[in-house]
This record gives C-alpha cells, sequence and structure tokens, in this order.
C-alpha cells in the first residue's frame, strides 16, 4: 500500500508552502497554520517575509509577519545556562548573525 501524498511535499521553501497555503486556502487557514506552528521564531518568520516580499507576495507577508510578532525571539531560546560561556558564545553568534539580515 502506498503512502498518503503530501500536498506540501513539493514544496523546498517555507515561503512556498505559505504562498500556497493563502492561495488555495486562504488568508485565515494561513494564519491558523502559522499559531500552530512550534520551533518558528521571530527572526525566521521575518526573514521568510522578506522572501515573500521579495517574491512580489506582500499580503503573505503581511500574514507571516503577523505570526512573527508573537513569536518567541531566538535570544530567548539559548540552550546553555545564563551567565555561562557557552550562554556568552551563543548569544555572540546569534548576534553577529543578525546584522546582517535584511528586515522585511
Amino acid at each position: 500500500m502506498s503512502e498518503p501524498s503530501n500536498e506540501f511535499s513539493e514544496f523546498e521553501t517555507l515561503p512556498e508552502q505559505f504562498a500556497y497555503t493563502y492561495k488555495i486556502y486562504g488568508a485565515k487557514p494561513l494564519r491558523n497554520s502559522l499559531a500552530g506552528v512550534d520551533g518558528l521564531t521571530r527572526e525566521s518568520l521575518e526573514d521568510t517575509a522578506t522572501e515573500l516580499i521579495e517574491m512580489d507576495l506582500p499580503k503573505v507577508a503581511a500574514i507571516v509577519l503577523e505570526a512573527a510578532a508573537t513569536a518567541p525571539s531566538e535570544a530567548d531560546l539559548c540552550p546553555y545556562p545564563e551567565g555561562t560561556a557557552n550562554a556568552k558564545g551563543w548569544h555572540q553568534t546569534l548576534r553577529n548573525r543578525m546584522r546582517g539580515r535584511r528586515k522585511p
């Protein structure tokens, strides 16, 4: 017996998946799907919105930015105890990475 097909399996990126969801199902289902996904950070959603704007999909980008506003920041998700050398290094790496980001 073959596995059921996943309509999203052909997409390689989140922007593609979000654009498809918006086009086929509309804004409300996209908002609902974004609300139900754990593991997406504010920064990753902002980066996705930037890509959607570059794809000339500002309406989809606006919905993604709504979700970004309530998503946790990567800075809040440090896996190391505060004040340790590992935590300091982790935060420095994050700051360095954030300097080069494109803002939506």
